[in-house]
């Protein structure tokens, strides 16, 4: 989130202030994210309820093929990035981006049987700069560009090489929540800068499993998204299939995919997977399907607590001049604002006494 005081004033990042009013403070970040938790756990509130839920036609489906020693996901995310760009202003290459970021992600997440978080950051010294999303095994997916509102203008229904825009050097860095206090980071360097090759390199160097991932979109005319989906195809343990693999890693990723996306992506996520894959999705076997959609856990709650992080003094400041603060929801952008009477109750709970500062 960004926190903001009036036009001019100053702004949180953690625990740092600053009088910059561009400085971002991200949720996103795991030391701040647990102090938030802790007020508002203090204050009787668990924070996660979903405040911003966007319903949608787009679905993951869960399948075996292979006779059962392959595991294959395949999704649809037509409207899910369609509403993550549209909220960021996002279109052209950007889209693509983030719509590439927003599909890998949630397919990172289907990879346990539990109710497991995945909040990956792609760290890219180009243009597009860093692309940050969380997504969850039940479907539900936000994300956010640093650079957000560029307009990088790609022709229309054509497979976009990403690679000079984000930078031949980065970073992919995945925090997994398992459950149950169980946590795993891991990290590796970028493999072309195309987005879903580089999360494929993650999980095939950092997790130790050989994957081919592939996740795409096509942009209309206007730069807007047209068509989104990706696979995710594995060796169940045992399974020896990695010839197949590399065959379907080339194949996928030279173009064959987006293809398949182009001609089938409106009849679903398994229509998809055997326009894609061909041959071998022959005996291919759907175990579940379930809903995706675009869902963001902030509230006003969390965004108070946010600017309890700021401390007792640097709210009395605040009140002094402008006397008024906001906070910005990085994923969503929506706005929490806060009047001179909502913050003067807020410096009381941090133990300030009574009476509005001079």
């Amino acid at each position: 989130m960004w926190v903001q005081s009036g036009e001019g004033g100053g702004v949180v990042k953690g625990d740092l202030v600053t009088n910059s009013r561009n400085l971002e403070n991200s949720l996103t970040d795991a030391s701040t994210e647990r102090q938030v938790r802790a007020i508002l756990r203090r204050r009787g509130s668990g924070g996660d309820g979903l405040r911003d839920v966007m319903s949608s036609e787009d679905l993951i489906a869960r399948c075996l093929l292979a006779g059962g020693s392959m595991r294959l996901v395949a999704v649809t995310s037509t409207e899910l990035c369609g509403e993550i760009c549209r909220r960021h202003e996002t279109s052209g290459a950007l889209a693509v981006a983030l719509a590439r970021a927003a599909t890998s992600g949630l397919l990172l997440a289907t990879l346990t049987k539990g109710d497991e978080k995945v909040s990956m950051h792609l760290l890219g010294e180009g243009a597009l700069g860093t692309l940050t999303v969380d997504a969850s095994s039940s479907g539900d997916v936000r994300a956010y560009p640093k650079n957000g509102g560029q307009d990088l203008p790609v022709p229309p229904r054509t497979r976009v090489k990403l690679a000079p825009l984000t930078g031949a050097e980065g970073l992919v860095t995945v925090a997994r929540d398992l459950g149950l206090k169980e946590h795993f980071t891991g990290q590796t360097a970028f493999l072309s800068g195309e987005v879903d090759e580089d999360v494929e390199r993650y999980l095939v160097t950092s997790e130790q499993i050989d994957s081919v991932l592939v996740a795409d979109a096509a942009l209309d005319e206007e730069g807007r998204v047209l068509w989104a989906g990706g696979l995710l195809l594995q060796a169940m343990p045992g399974g020896e299939h990695e010839a197949t693999l590399e065959e379907q890693r080339k194949h996928l990723h030279q173009g064959a995919f987006f293809d398949a996306l182009m001609q089938v992506a409106g009849d679903g996520p398994e229509g998809l997977a055997r326009a894609a894959l061909g041959e071998v999705a022959a005996d291919l076997r759907v175990l579940d399907t379930r809903p995706v959609q675009f869902s963001c856990q902030c509230s006003r709650e969390r965004a108070e607590a946010t600017l309890a992080l700021l401390g007792e003094r640097d709210l009395a400041s605040i009140l002094v001049d402008p006397g008024v603060a906001e906070v910005v929801c990085e994923f969503c952008r929506t706005t929490y604002h806060f009047s001179a009477e909502n913050l003067e109750v807020l410096r009381a709970s941090l133990g300030a006494p009574a009476g509005r500062p001079s």
